[in-house]
């Protein structure tokens, strides 16, 4: 099993997975498609908070899945569903995703333990700073645009969802009051469950 430690896309560096570490995370990402299930049977209007949500109420802070010290940010697809899909992601001091959208797919996320901030930025635009805890999850459109970073000594856990399933992810730097393209990265790591699949 493998982790990737940089961008969610497919140039991301990997490293092996403990044993025991792929067990904690294949059995978390049992229990997301569990809840998942049980969102989608409700048919939520708002679906990407309420799915947020809930799985986070189920996800333990990283350093309960992995002691191991962490010095780069991870992400994991722990979960593919009908028309989304849902990721782990721990995040060291310093572990950021740089400036990036999310290939036309909506979002949404909810910090499990520590603090992110999130800058967004949008073109015409100034960029606007906000942190983000444990508590309500916070949703964006196809258009958004954002980094996150976590500034704070304390590892922060979060979990990312994502409707449809996100395929690509452009990468941006400020040039004035716009945004310039860098570079387009595709995403296509494998899930730990596809839902209807689960053991």
């Amino acid at each position: 099993m493998m982790a990737g430690t940089t961008g969610m896309a497919g140039q991301a560096a990997t490293t092996e997975t403990p044993a025991g570490v792929s067990e904690a995370i294949g059995a978390l990402a049992a229990a997301w498609a569990d809840v998942a299930a049980a969102v989608l049977a409700d048919r939520p209007r708002r679906f990407l908070t309420t799915m947020c949500e809930a799985l986070a109420a189920v996800t333990p802070p990283w350093e309960d899945l992995d002691a191991a010290p962490l010095h780069e940010r991870i992400h994991r697809r722990l979960l593919i569903g009908p028309g989304f899909d849902a990721w782990l992601l721990a995040w060291p001091q310093g572990g950021s995703t740089e400036l990036h959208d999310h290939g036309g797919a909506s979002g949404g996320f909810s910090v499990v333990a520590g603090t992110l901030q999130e800058l967004s930025a949008g073109a015409g635009r100034p960029g606007r700073t906000c942190w983000r805890a444990g508590g309500r999850a916070a949703a964006f459109g196809p258009a958004w645009v954002h980094d996150m970073v976590n500034e704070d000594a304390a590892l922060a856990t979060s979990v990312h969802v994502y409707r449809p399933a996100i395929t690509s992810m452009t990468y941006y730097e400020r040039w004035g009051s716009e945004l310039r393209p860098l570079r387009v990265e595709r995403v296509d790591d494998v899930a730990e469950v596809t839902l209807g699949q689960a053991a």
